[in-house]
């Protein structure tokens, strides 16, 4: 069993951004091209894009002329703001929500230790921005 795990849909949302990220910013792109350019199954695609929309990180169009855009720039859309959408906060342990929950919080070394390694996870998650993911695709070509 795992501690820390990212799910399918997150996984799938990833690639959704990406694929977007991949063409200038204001440029459309159909869910039916997105679908065939990430290979993300249709009943997964329609919640993922529902979800990114109400995070504010993907703008839906309607009509012949509409579909999906980046709301904002590659630069700024980080892989925390795909995780924290798709999975809520990053919390590696309960013991890290509030100090309340854990009656050792002060003398704890362990809750110490979560969270330096939350910490870590985050700032690396925070680091990784998808014009960088973009990037890398593009030199795997």
């Amino acid at each position: 069993m795992s501690i820390f795990h990212i799910n399918r849909k997150t996984d799938y949302a990833v690639r959704v951004i990406v694929a977007l990220a991949r063409h200038p910013l204001g440029t459309r792109l159909s869910a039916k091209l997105l679908q065939e350019e990430t290979l993300v199954p249709q009943a997964f695609l329609n919640r993922i894009i529902a979800q990114l929309s109400q995070g504010n990180l993907i703008e839906s169009f309607p009509g012949p002329r509409g579909g999906l855009q980046l709301a904002r720039s590659a630069e700024e859309i980080t892989l925390r703001d795909i995780v924290e959408i798709m999975e809520g906060p990053i919390l590696l342990s309960e013991c890290l929500k509030e100090k309340e929950t854990c009656p050792l919080a002060e003398a704890c070394p362990i809750r110490n230790r979560w969270g330096g390694l939350q910490s870590t996870i985050t700032q690396a998650l925070d680091q990784t921005t998808m014009s960088q993911l973009v990037s890398e695709l593009s030199s795997l070509s």
